[in-house]
């Protein structure tokens, strides 16, 4: 993915207003898991505060 400069995991703020303007940030990561918005999402850590974000593929750009 050009536009994410070969990121391996993208940051769930850059899909949400790249792809899903319309969906709040905070709430972007809870539809994702609950099957919602049909896209994977990983945490970098377990802790609840760890940052989360997706791979690039599926996402055109």
């Amino acid at each position: 993915m050009a536009s994410y400069n070969g990121t391996a995991i993208i940051p769930v703020v850059s899909v949400v207003k790249d792809y899903f303007p319309h969906v709040a940030v905070e709430s972007f990561p809870r539809k994702a898991s609950v099957g919602e918005i049909k896209l994977p999402v990983v945490r970098i850590e377990p802790s609840h505060k760890a940052r989360e974000g997706r791979p690039p593929s599926g996402l055109s750009g």
